[in-house]
């Protein structure tokens, strides 16, 4: 934690810009890449506008415009808080590649609702081919930060390479695998700190895919009665998540109110 820094959560829109840190009350610091494009350009801030700042790994700070150019945007720190946006429980989204647009508003929703990194899953049935998901990784990764500002969040989620389902079946906490069609096991027990949140493709989890996650002890739910399309089920995957564990449950939403 910042020697400080206020914990809470400002009331009020104000413009949200990545920077790096430490945020030091009275420093300058200045924004540089798209950052700094969108800043100038696209926001058009203004000298004396006050925007908040993050450094993607949960602190952030409101700050001053002091100086704006095409090609130098400069803040002065006023005041740093570590936000309390983050869920207690740490999620990783692992979800099977899907058409890249679709995986987009994935990626988008489940920085809106609290993961901590996302994989994307080469699976059996995946209907995009894994050679081609390099050259999106950093558009992605953009959509993630952008996610983050717009949430209130000061921590951007990890976007990891992609990994083969077994893979995701060998990290070491509880695995949560949501299918429309398989039996339903129970396997996690009391309330985990971390969980993986499994969600398949289009055509759904292999027969031999099921087989593999049972015989690891991964947990194995369904999302209601109705077939979901794969990026509904993930969105509707982690409300699950977050109720049962997470931020979404009854009484266990963050009081803001003591920040403002």
């Amino acid at each position: 934690m910042v020697r400080g820094a206020r914990i809470g959560y400002r009331s009020g829109v104000k413009a949200r810009f990545l920077a790096r840190g430490p945020f030091t009350p009275g420093a300058i610091v200045g924004l540089d890449g798209d950052e700094l494009h969108h800043a100038a350009r696209v926001s058009r801030v203004r000298e004396g506008e006050i925007v908040e700042l993050i450094d993607g790994h949960g602190v952030a700070a409101e700050a001053v415009v002091r100086a704006v150019s095409r090609s130098v945007v400069e803040l002065e720190i006023r005041d740093t808080i570590v936000t309390a946006r983050e869920s207690p429980l740490v999620i990783e989204l692992a979800a099977a590649i899907i058409q890249p647009e679709r995986f987009e508003l994935v990626l988008q929703k489940s920085c809106e609702l609290g993961v901590s990194r996302v994989t994307p899953v080469i699976s059996a049935r995946i209907d995009t081919k894994p050679e081609r998901i390099p050259g999106k990784l950093e558009r992605w990764r953009r959509i993630l930060l952008e996610a983050t500002k717009q949430s209130g969040r000061a921590t951007v989620p990890e976007l990891g390479e992609p990994e083969p389902f077994a893979a995701l079946l060998a990290r070491d906490c509880p695995r949560l695998l949501f299918d429309a069609d398989a039996p339903e096991t129970r396997t996690i027990g009391s309330a985990p700190g971390r969980v993986v949140v499994l969600v398949g493709p289009e055509g759904g989890w292999s027969e031999d895919e099921l087989e593999l996650a049972r015989s690891r002890g991964c947990e194995i739910r369904r999302l209601g009665p109705r077939r979901l399309r794969a990026e509904t089920a993930a969105i509707a995957g982690l409300v699950v998540v977050g109720t049962l564990w997470g931020d979404l449950r009854e009484g266990g939403a963050t009081d803001f109110s003591a920040g403002r």
